[in-house]
């Protein structure tokens, strides 16, 4: 320290318990609070994910039903509507579960370790 300038003795006097305790209650709350906002955080991305994926749904059904309670169009043009129907889906991804999308990954990366292992066993063998 005294290579840098400063004197180490001279700012460690000014050290107290109460100083180290008020640093350590700051950092505790500092870390409390960023726990919460996350989790709130979390919470609000969950709830708009799973709001707009009910409005994906809610848009098919109504455009199926539109799509059907049209009497006048020709077979054809139903069944390419149905179809276009269909693409969308497919691409807004309405088929999917409103659960998380990484919510398998777990048991995925658990199955492909255990055939990792395997497989190093044979390689062993």
């Amino acid at each position: 320290m005294k290579s840098a300038g400063t004197d180490a003795k001279q700012h460690s006097q000014n050290v107290t318990l109460e100083g180290v305790i008020c640093v350590i209650l700051w950092a505790l709350l500092f870390v409390v609070a960023y726990w919460i906002i996350s989790l709130i955080m979390r919470f609000v991305a969950g709830v708009v994910w799973w709001c707009l994926w009910w409005l994906k749904v809610t848009f098919a059904i109504s455009v199926f039903q539109s799509i059907l309670s049209d009497t006048g169009a020709p077979v054809e043009t139903t069944a390419t509507r149905l179809v276009f129907l269909a693409l969308v889906c497919v691409l807004l991804g309405v088929g999917t579960t409103p659960a998380k999308p990484d919510a398998h990954l777990k048991d995925r990366i658990t199955m492909l370790e255990r055939r990792l292992t395997e497989i190093e066993k044979s390689k062993v063998d």
